[in-house]
């Protein structure tokens, strides 16, 4: 045991300086990544300041000349740009104003539309839902009507009494009464006439009332106190077999009464009044699903759920939509003339700023050019001025060439410098790479090996022996194996898709609680809608588990599934303030 336990601590510490290895190793590719990025910054940074350094040349060379042509304008442009200056800035801002007002009208307009589609779409939730409203209830009656017919039917079918049987036993009960009625035509009759009011008379051992006569179909002993005993032995013509013929016919009558449950004949009457009378109802119940069906333009009960199905999911695509489960018809139509009036109220108000914007832009564009002639004359005047300054502007360029030559000389020594280093750490990184590739699917292999091993136990108590398999890339589930036969996720049902989804999620959250100490709340929307009674009962289970360890947010407006877990429920309408 010591010799296992040394083992399982050495295999484990092996493990350990492996994955210390393998982070080791992928720190120093990072790092190299990390200096090849900021070699190629330090690069990029010399070639963007020896690009600025060259802008920098042409511009102070076209700044001089822009000096040298200004300040031979100055006093003339002065003097045009004071009068021509005021006007063409009222212009700007007229146009500028008109553009800010033209914007506005342009978001207000695009609010508007916002809003109508806003409207039409409430408007279609709500048709929507009063239809799917409608066919819920006609799925409810339909689905009640046919369970009524089931039972009733089923009640009926279940009666062993029907009108053969009934006949059998009216047929035994007629044999019955003629066989007694002959039995008593053969039987000795026995009138006693006793001299005292209290005299006793014993049949066998029963006391008989002496005024009634007697009539014996067999051997019987009268006892008369005070008088002894007389022995009388009927001897009628065929007396025998009338006995044996009433004993077999109430012995069989017995007998198929036993077989029916049935006290006596009058029961078996009544219960096949009954049973008709479920049949009955059970062919009007049939009639009634009929005639809901034919209403309704579906061929059957599968056909309404999957219609329901349709229009739920079809109103799902209207859930972003806030408001409207209140509003009638009638507030619909109101707001959408309202938003019709205020869209219509824009367009005219934009268009009249575009007519205006029209006019600024021109007036804009007159000044504009009375600011360029001037602006023309001006040069024009000022030429003889910028002669004289040539030979001044000369010697500035040659001494700001000289300070510029040296930047640019040191510039293009750091961009050098950088391309060196930055090919170097490349060379480094290809020599790094297959490495690093191999360390990643290492890292990948365990993951997914952990994932598994959290995934296990869920996948049992939910599918028995099933195994998921995923991809080591991307970690997405790719097929589901059961008995020795792999099927294509994409291949499984909708319910089966959506219950692996929760485990892998459960299994990633056990993962983080493990590795991290926590991991993000699960949170489940309307979720396991098409699952079994048995995988719900399953899935409560599992998440039921799961939440020991992580917290689990489940939205559902189906709280009757949910029942019986140890949660807090909670209702939208116990959130609102």
């Amino acid at each position: 045991e010591k010799r296992r336990a040394w083992l399982a601590a050495d295999h484990l510490g092996r493990a350990r300086r492996a994955v210390d290895g393998s982070r080791s190793a992928l720190a120093g590719v990072r790092a190299l990544e990390e200096e090849k990025r900021v070699r190629s910054a330090e690069r990029q940074a010399a070639a963007s300041e020896l690009r600025r350094l060259q802008d920098m040349a042409d511009l102070r060379r076209q700044r001089l000349a822009a000096i040298d042509e200004r300040a031979a304008e100055q006093a003339k442009l002065a003097r045009a740009t004071a009068e021509n200056a005021p006007l063409l800035d009222r212009a700007r801002r007229q146009r500028a104003a008109t553009d800010a007002a033209a914007e506005a009208s342009r978001r207000a307009l695009a609010a508007g539309e916002r809003e109508r589609e806003t409207v039409r779409r409430r408007a279609e939730r709500l048709r929507l839902a009063r239809e799917l409203a409608a066919l819920e209830r006609l799925a409810a009656d339909v689905r009640a009507t046919a369970a009524e017919a089931a039972e009733q039917q089923a009640r009926a079918d279940a009666e062993a009494i029907d009108e053969i049987a009934l006949e059998q036993l009216e047929t035994m009960e007629v044999g019955l009464k003629e066989t007694r009625a002959a039995l008593r035509a053969v039987a000795t009759r026995l009138v006693l006439r006793p001299d005292r009011a209290d005299a006793e008379v014993l049949l066998g051992l029963v006391p008989v009332d002496p005024a009634a006569p007697i009539e014996l179909t067999a051997p019987a002993t009268l006892i008369l106190p005070g008088f002894g005993r007389i022995e009388v032995t009927p001897g009628g013509k065929g007396l025998a077999e009338l006995r044996r013929a009433l004993a077999d016919g109430e012995a069989a009558f017995a007998g198929r009464l036993a077989e029916l449950v049935a006290r006596d004949l009058a029961e078996a009457r009544r219960r096949l009044l009954a049973r008709d009378r479920l049949a009955h109802e059970a062919e009007a119940a049939r009639q009634k699903l009929a005639t809901l069906l034919r209403a309704s333009g579906m061929k059957g009960q599968a056909a309404l759920d999957a219609a329901c199905v349709t229009a739920r999911a079809r109103l799902a695509g209207f859930d972003d939509v806030d408001g409207g489960d209140d509003a009638d018809d009638a507030t619909l139509e109101a707001e959408r003339e309202a938003v019709e009036r205020t869209l219509a109220e824009l367009r005219e108000r934009e268009a009249a700023l575009a007519e205006e914007r029209r006019r600024a832009t021109e007036e804009e564009a007159r000044l504009g050019r009375e600011a360029d002639v001037l602006a023309g004359a001006e040069a024009r005047a000022g030429l003889e001025l910028a002669k004289l300054e040539d030979q001044l502007a000369i010697e500035r360029d040659e001494l700001a060439d000289v300070a510029l030559a040296e930047a640019l000389a040191a510039a293009r020594t750091v961009d050098d410098r950088a391309a060196e280093a930055v090919l170097r750490v490349e060379r480094e990184l290809a020599r790094a790479a297959p490495e690093a590739a191999r360390l990643e699917a290492e890292q990948a292999a365990r993951r997914l090996a952990q994932l598994e091993e959290r995934l296990a136990p869920y996948m049992r108590q939910l599918m028995g022996e099933a195994v998921a398999a995923f991809a080591p890339e991307s970690l997405r589930l790719e097929t589901l194996r059961r008995s020795a036969a792999s099927e294509p996720f994409s291949s499984l049902s909708v319910g089966t898709r959506e219950q692996l989804a929760i485990l892998v999620r459960l299994a990633i959250g056990d993962l983080l609680v493990e590795t991290r100490g926590q991991s993000p709340p699960l949170i489940l929307d309307d979720a396991l809608v098409y699952a079994d009674a048995v995988r719900l009962a399953r899935m409560k289970t599992i998440l039921q588990q799961a939440a020991a360890r992580q917290q689990i947010l489940v939205l559902t407006c189906r709280k009757e599934d949910y029942l019986g877990l140890d949660a807090r429920y909670l209702r939208l309408e116990d959130c609102r303030a």
